[in-house]
């Protein structure tokens, strides 16, 4: 997944990805260009359930102005099996 997001007052972008499945891999991309008195929000939720699942995220935010924010809020959880 490559995600570009450009120019909103207010934008949020939500992924929330489950492997199902053994060896499995997700892939996840974002550019964030925010401009002034703008704000972009990126949340993801990836969940890994499975022998041999990855995972390869890169998140990129430029706040062009001082009223520029950029907000990322990740969150992974794997099972752990004994």
């Amino acid at each position: 997944m490559t995600d570009v997001a450009l120019g909103a007052r207010l934008g949020r972008h939500e992924v929330r990805i489950v492997q199902e499945g053994a060896a499995t891999a997700t892939a996840m991309s974002t550019f964030n260009l925010v401009g002034d008195r703008q704000t972009l929000d990126t949340h993801t939720a990836l969940k890994l359930d499975f022998p041999n699942a990855s995972s390869n995220q890169l998140h990129k935010c430029i706040a062009a102005s001082a009223s520029s924010r950029g907000v990322f809020d990740g969150n992974v959880k794997v099972r752990v099996t004994p």
